[in-house]
């Protein structure tokens, strides 16, 4: 997992303050560096983690549309990790109510029901039932934040979803 490969790294807000520039490249490469390096100084500084700016502007730099790449990657061996680690990144992300309510995560809700319906499904092996809990948790943060009548649609599905689980 993306997260395991830093794990005998440590970082702090610094470490954080040098992933943005990262995020805000056009390429999905820089994207992805930065995307680490954010999300290790997320795990690793528990009031980074809780600063509620410093995760809208991980969120702004980075852009919806790099995330939803992430979901879209193909659920293979290879694609897996980037599926995997979309799903964590929006789980941390959306626990701030500005991010999870963001118009640009529209629909995302429902690319991470999906991730989470494949990672449980029995014949999938390339996700697990953390991604499925990830994904579920980034789908309730995004439609307890919604005001739209798909809502509880989309939360009876969750609720599903986590029976299954």
């Amino acid at each position: 997992s993306p997260n395991a490969a830093l794990s005998g790294v440590t970082m702090s807000a610094e470490g954080l303050a040098s992933a943005i520039p990262l995020l805000k490249k056009s390429s999905d490469e820089a994207k992805f560096a930065g995307l680490l390096l954010a999300a290790k100084a997320l795990q690793d500084d528990e009031s980074v983690r809780q600063d509620s700016a410093e995760l809208r502007r991980v969120f702004q730099a980075v852009g919806a549309p790099f995330l939803r790449r992430l979901l879209d990657s193909p659920i293979t061996a290879a694609g897996a990790h980037y599926v995997r680690f979309g799903a964590s990144v929006l789980a941390l992300l959306t626990r701030h109510a500005d991010v999870a309510k963001s118009d640009e995560l529209r629909g995302v809700d429902r690319r991470l029901l999906a991730v989470a319906h494949a990672a449980v499904d029995a014949t999938e092996s390339a996700l697990d039932a953390s991604v499925a809990l990830d994904a579920l948790e980034a789908v309730v943060a995004i439609q307890s934040t919604a005001e739209n009548p798909e809502a509880t649609e989309t939360d009876a599905r969750v609720a599903a979803g986590l029976v299954e689980l």
